[in-house]
């Protein structure tokens, strides 16, 4: 990739964990081993409530005085009062940072400019920025906005958070908002392929259900890239040609050429589904 890309993003938040007890505090709670991240480490990590339904992903980044939970902006809120009904006595404090910026970059000028490794999910933290290196040749970039700003190159083309979710489609990093809340397992976005689900790690929310269906072998739904020449919005569901409901989209995003793309949970093998009933619009579901 040679164009260098700049994302304005406002669909992000950042909850700042600090205190003692802050990554056993989040082994007992995120479908990831905390205890194998370390400190200059990132990676993807679900919540899930009680009946194993994935309340939010996080960009999970691990600092040596604090861990980093990146998280969709209309979840937020409902986030950071669920997770403190949990704290009780530990020694974990967690931080609304409200004045965060966030900023995605791709092309070769602009990922030189974060001076990463080309390794996904390695990360450099600075004093006033964390940069990230996510899948598919790109960096998210969050801290202070005038520090931000730097990092842009001159010819840099700006994109928005459609494009940014466009990206996330083509790479399969799936993510959660309110639309979407509490309505998949983790495997069925996939989270035990990428490293954001580990069934080795002990408790926590929703553990039994989502142990049970990864002995019993029985994922009937799993994450897939889907097209359409009709617009997909996040939570819409999907018919089989018989009038079978076979999914749901999860995120969705204009491809730029007059078509639309999203991952979608759908049954596996689904082929060709519609939008709305068997006689809706199609979607075109590729393994």
């Amino acid at each position: 990739m040679s164009e260098n890309r700049v994302y304005e993003l406002s669909s992000l938040r950042l909850l700042r964990l600090t205190g003692a007890d802050r990554q056993a505090f989040l082994h007992g709670q995120l479908t990831r081993d905390m205890n194998r991240l370390d400190p200059g480490q990132a990676g993807l990590a679900a919540w899930c409530n009680p009946k194993g339904r994935v309340i939010a992903t996080f960009v999970v980044v691990c600092a040596d005085d604090h861990i980093d939970l990146l998280v969709a902006a209309d979840l937020k809120d409902a986030v950071i009062k669920r997770l403190r009904m949990f704290v009780l006595r530990a020694q974990v404090d967690i931080e609304d940072v409200e004045a965060a910026a966030f900023m995605g970059l791709a092309g070769t000028q602009a990922l030189a400019a974060a001076a990463l490794s080309d390794a996904d999910w390695s990360v450099r933290l600075d004093d006033a920025r964390t940069c990230i290196r996510l899948p598919g040749d790109r960096t998210l970039v969050y801290g202070d906005a005038q520090d931000l700003h730097a990092l842009r190159p001159e010819d840099a083309a700006v994109a928005r958070d459609d494009d940014w979710t466009l990206r996330n489609i083509e790479t399969r990093q799936p993510w959660i908002d309110a639309a979407v809340s509490e309505q998949f397992l983790p495997q069925m976005l996939n989270l035990d392929l990428n490293g954001g689900l580990d069934f080795n790690k002990g408790c926590y929310p929703g553990q039994e259900v989502v142990a049970r269906l990864h002995y019993r072998g029985e994922v009937k739904q799993r994450l897939h890239h889907g097209s359409s020449d009709t617009a997909l919005t996040a939570g819409e569901a999907l018919y089989s040609a018989t009038g079978e409901r076979a999914g749901h989209v999860v995120n969705a995003a204009a491809n730029g050429d007059g078509g639309y793309r999203c991952l979608a949970v759908t049954n596996i093998d689904s082929g060709r589904l519609h939008i709305g009933g068997n006689d809706g619009p199609a979607v075109d579901i590729m393994p």
